[in-house]
């Protein structure tokens, strides 16, 4: 769209999907600028599905609506009757079933939940001038936790204390545990937990939430869910007293979600084998790793899975551990080995018999083995029997690949076993618009849990975002010019001047001023993954894309800048590769700058979060540094805070070669510099 090779007259309209993510330095921004300049008649629309995003920040929707050329703001909200009548013409049979949590999770929920209070209580008491307003109990279970943290911290992350930072990484990880603790087995929470005390046990500062009474309750408990201790009464030979003698035993408790699972299953197909229509079920869950476990335990069983994920993350770590422990230690073999070592016994006491005769016994003692291995997993192989053909699809995956799912399968049932409340929508608009026959929707969700927590604040902060939109529309004030279909907009007309520049009325006889010719830089197209190149062309600068060799952009036939973030001036000067670009620079032009950028939303300084200090040795980054300017004194560093600020600096920089007379740079001058 730059060098005019596309038709941009030509286009109808553009239609922009995920509009709340229409930023000012974004690409989409950019290219609906450059198709408005030259496309006063197409049409622009947004759509969003997040209307939370649309409530952070001062006047949010109206930059938004400014980025994106529109006029006019349109709101559906789920409570909106023309939406509820709508969708109720063809409402799903929704099932929700509260599933209670066995008393070891209640208590290690509750266990977690007052280790998170009072890191929260911390947090506040050693930060008491930061907004800690948004940062409590209810935020840190949600969802939307890591963006609160990162929009408020990150900016002063520098300045934040050592303690304060322990207990922020002390939330994230008791987070974790508690995602754990709802959505996975028993034995991959104990192998989480046991991780995080032992990683806490080698570091040097141990946090202070493992002091508490409720950090103990949380690993006993764990540990209580996979192991049980059993009493034994033994005999003595001397006396005839009975002793008693304690065991560690492995009793690994089941997801009680799996069970609901199982028996959702049965039901689904026993309905169907009665009209003979055996319909595929879509089940929904978090990621990949759960999807599969659901999968192994509808083929084999509950115990078999959590063994095999015993074997894998638990086994070797606790057997040192349980051997110095007094008593015994029995764990089952796996239903495989166990079944080929007792082939091979049965086929060593019939090596003398005849073959016939041998083979009869052969068979006969499989068949009483495979009896007594299945016998007390009996419901598990059952249930693989009994199930119906289960489709499954992880959350975390393509935003379009529910709606893909649904349209290949065309699922009569669904069994949502994470809810989220995105999935929820998806599935209300396909039940309205794309789907054959009345679904019936199964809402898996454990009755007082965080997940169940988490779902509520998620509709209760869509309902607040809606309202908040709506007085906010009533109230909200738009330019008429603001679509951009006019003569005139801030945004589209080039060399704009500023509000407060001084206005000459000495117009000599009203003579009429000579054009300003619109300045230009090469850039190149490299550079067109960064937000400077939007940023500069939004100050009415054009911008020109080129595959360039030495810099990154040319203001001036005579000035050429690298521009460089911090992490890649750092990697860089590691290896070498800013001294052979600055050589390059100071060879071919007169005035070469290094730019050095920060990121909008971190703070403007290098001590404490890029690791300098006063190490003057050679291989230090400000040393390193200090060589480069140096051996190259015609090199002149140029720091900026943010992108915005080196676009504000780039139209400064062109002002002040346009009031000296400098020339714009030329293509032909490029290659023949190059």
């Amino acid at each position: 769209m730059l060098m005019e090779r596309v038709p941009i007259e030509l286009i109808t309209g553009i239609i922009v999907y995920r509009a709340h993510k229409t930023l000012e330095s974004c690409q989409e921004a950019f290219i609906l600028r450059l198709y408005r300049q030259k496309n006063k008649k197409g049409f622009i629309k947004g759509l969003s599905d997040n209307a939370v995003a649309f409530t952070q920040g001062f006047c949010h929707v109206q930059r938004m609506m400014r980025n994106l050329f529109v006029k006019k703001l349109f709101l559906w909200p789920r409570f909106q009757a023309d939406v509820i009548s709508s969708l109720d013409k063809r409402k799903p049979t929704v099932l929700e079933i509260r599933i209670p949590m066995t008393a070891s999770m209640k208590t290690i929920q509750f266990a977690v939940l007052d280790i998170i209070a009072s890191c929260v209580r911390d947090l506040k008491t050693s930060n008491p001038t930061l907004d800690t307003d948004e940062v409590t109990v209810e935020n840190v279970i949600s969802r939307s936790f890591e963006k609160v943290i990162k929009f408020q911290l990150e900016p002063m992350w520098h300045q934040l204390s050592q303690k304060t930072r322990r207990v922020i990484s002390d939330l994230r990880t008791l987070r974790t545990i508690l995602l754990y603790l709802t959505q996975y087995d028993s034995v991959t929470f104990y192998s989480l937990v046991q991780s995080v005390r032992d990683s806490t046990n080698l570091n040097t500062q141990i946090p202070d939430w493992l002091f508490l009474d409720a950090a103990e309750t949380l690993f006993t408990q764990a540990k209580g869910r996979v192991y049980s201790i059993e009493k034994k009464s033994s005999k003595s030979s001397s006396k005839d007293k009975d002793k008693k003698k304690e065991g560690i035993r492995l009793n690994m408790e089941e997801s009680p979600k799996w069970i609901a699972l199982s028996e959702i299953l049965a039901e689904i197909k026993e309905e169907n084998v009665e009209c003979w229509d055996m319909n595929s079920v879509l089940v929904i869950a978090e990621d990949d790793r759960i999807c599969g476990q659901l999968a192994e335990f509808l083929c084999a069983g509950a115990q078999t899975v959590l063994q095999k994920v015993y074997r894998k993350s638990v086994a070797e770590k606790d057997s040192a551990m349980l051997s110095h422990l007094g008593g015994e230690f029995s764990i089952d073999d796996d239903p495989r080995k166990s079944l080929q070592k007792k082939k091979k016994k049965c086929d060593s006491t019939e090596k003398d018999s005849k073959r016939q005769k041998g083979d009869k016994r052969k068979e006969a003692c499989l068949d009483e083995e495979m009896q007594e291995a299945a016998g007390s997993e009996s419901s598990e192989e059952s249930t693989a029997e009994r199930s119906p053909s289960a489709v499954f699809h992880p959350l975390k995956s393509d935003p379009f690949a529910l709606q893909q799912t649904l349209l290949s399968f065309e699922p009569k049932y669904i069994v949502l076993y994470d809810v989220n409340i995105t999935t929820v929508r998806e599935i209300e608009m396909y039940q309205a618009t794309s789907a054959k026959e009345i679904l019936k929707v199964y809402f898996l969700m454990y009755e007082d849990s965080v997940d169940e927590q988490r779902y509520l604040t998620a509709l209760r902060r869509e309902k607040d975002a809606f309202e908040f939109l709506i007085k906010e529309k009533s109230i909200m004030v738009i330019p008429e010019e603001q679509d951009g279909k006019g003569d005139y907009h801030p945004d589209l007309v080039d060399n704009f001047p500023p509000a407060n520049q001084t206005v000459n009325t000495r117009k000599a006889g009203g003579a009429q001023a000579a054009p300003v010719v619109p300045r230009k830089v090469i850039v190149d197209l490299r550079e067109f993954r960064s937000e400077l190149p939007s940023l500069i062309h939004r100050r009415g600068i054009n911008v020109v894309p080129v595959t360039i060799e030495v810099g990154d952009y040319i203001l001036t036939p005579d000035m050429c800048v690298e521009r460089k973030s911090i992490n890649d001036l750092i990697g860089s000067l590691n290896s070498g590769r800013l001294y052979n670009q600055a050589q390059a620079m100071c060879r071919y032009y007169k005035h070469p700058v290094l730019l050095i950028e920060f990121s909008q939303n971190q703070s403007f300084s290098l001590q404490g979060r890029y690791g300098t200090s006063n190490d003057t040795s050679p291989q230090s980054f400000v040393s390193k540094l200090i060589l480069l300017t140096m051996h190259f004194p015609s090199l002149r560093l140029l720091w900026c805070p943010s992108p915005y600020a080196t676009a504000e600096i780039s139209r400064c920089i062109f002002r002040a070669c346009a009031c000296c007379g400098a020339p714009h740079p030329t293509l032909r001058q490029r290659f023949s510099t190059c």
